[in-house]
């Protein structure tokens, strides 16, 4: 899943799997993602309410990149 995928899932206030959340985050952590889709993002994924799972998965991705 890429950040505009998951950026249209969170404003629709549907929660990311973890899987999803990683591949999302992977992106964003390897300066695949504009300022402004990050931006974006975390704003949506704000507003929305964060889930364990997408937690998870950001927290999974920046151990490995850590």
């Amino acid at each position: 899943m890429n950040i505009q995928q998951a950026l249209a899932r969170v404003i629709n206030s549907q929660d990311l799997s973890t899987e999803q959340m990683t591949s999302v985050m992977r992106e964003v952590m390897q300066g695949k993602a504009t300022p402004a889709q990050i931006g974006g993002f975390l704003v949506a994924l704000r507003m929305k309410g964060e889930s364990l799972g997408e937690i998870e998965g950001a927290a999974i991705v920046m151990r490995e990149l850590a």
